[in-house]
């Protein structure tokens, strides 16, 4: 089969550690897991690209690889790390949530656009 690297994928989403977490971890070590992740793959990615530009001076620059994040303090951390991609999925459902409970009527768009089946947003 062909071989495809890191630095080749379109979008690259890592997913907090769903099964950790029924076992008893909390979110910031789901947190960490998924920032370690982060970072590993960035790093890949760096060195990726600066073979293939040796190679190919058209080479282009690797999709952004973004993280679930769980606990907001985590935030400070990948402003540290210098991370830019990332979602604080519990913030997310957190504003849904309150939207709904003020407006009941706004859930019928919510589902709309959140749901698989909705609409697309690009």
């Amino acid at each position: 089969g062909r071989e495809i690297t890191l630095d080749q994928f379109d979008s690259i989403l890592i997913l907090a550690d769903a099964v950790a977490m029924e076992n008893g971890a909390n979110m910031m070590s789901c947190d960490s897991r998924s920032l370690s992740s982060l970072l590993i793959i960035q790093d890949i990615q760096k060195k990726l690209y600066v073979k293939r530009k040796s190679e190919d001076p058209n080479a282009t620059l690797p999709c952004a690889p973004i993280s679930e994040i769980l606990d907001t303090r985590t935030k400070s951390l990948l402003k540290v790390a210098n991370c830019h991609g990332y979602i604080m999925s519990n913030q997310i459902i957190s504003s849904v949530m309150a939207q709904v409970s003020e407006d009941k009527d706004i859930n019928i768009v919510l589902r709309e656009i959140l749901t698989a089946d909705g609409s697309e947003t690009y």
